[in-house]
């Protein structure tokens, strides 16, 4: 099944998730974080959740590395 992101978007928005766009605050949050692995998607997520003090819902086992991170699975 294909799906436009128009309306990717819009359900993401109707069941009740925020988008969270990328701001400079994340960005200084980054250049801290410790280098644990290095794959530029899981760095930003895992600062945009410490920066905002979200939890990070993963089981991914290189995110237990960070300690200032809210995780849970």
């Amino acid at each position: 099944m294909q799906v436009s992101l128009t309306d990717l978007k819009n359900e993401i928005i109707n069941n009740g998730f925020k988008l969270l766009p990328i701001e400079f605050n994340h960005l200084t949050t980054l250049l801290a974080l410790e280098n644990h692995h290095k794959d530029p998607f899981d760095r930003l997520i895992i600062v945009q959740a410490i920066t905002e003090e979200l939890t990070l819902i993963s089981k991914y086992q290189n995110f237990v590395l960070y300690k200032n991170l809210n995780l849970t699975w």
